[in-house]
């Protein structure tokens, strides 16, 4: 399982895509599936947008993705206003069992 990451960039449009880009990479590294990973993605853009429209232009866009047991967790906040979008993960067996 990855460790905590944060990511802080501006509100502007042409930064956007790095979220949901990263969201993406952090979710297959935490053993995601190629349908999780698109699944997260999607609904990371969604946020980005979502909390980013109306955002004044000193703004910055905050991504914390973890992954506790069995999910990629995304905290997204940005002027004020906040989401957590979250993707179950494929389950294992526990090889102890």
């Amino acid at each position: 399982m990855p460790d905590l990451v944060r990511l802080l960039v501006p509100s502007d449009e042409r930064f956007r895509t790095i979220g949901p880009e990263l969201a993406g990479k952090y979710c297959a590294a935490s053993g995601g599936t190629d349908s999780d990973v698109q699944a997260l993605t999607t609904v990371v853009e969604q946020a980005v947008g979502d909390l980013t429209t109306g955002a004044a232009a000193d703004h910055s866009l905050s991504l914390d993705l973890s992954a506790p047991v069995g999910r990629v967790e995304v905290a997204l906040s940005c002027g004020g206003r906040s989401s957590v979008v979250t993707q179950p993960l494929p389950t294992t067996p526990d090889a102890s069992l």
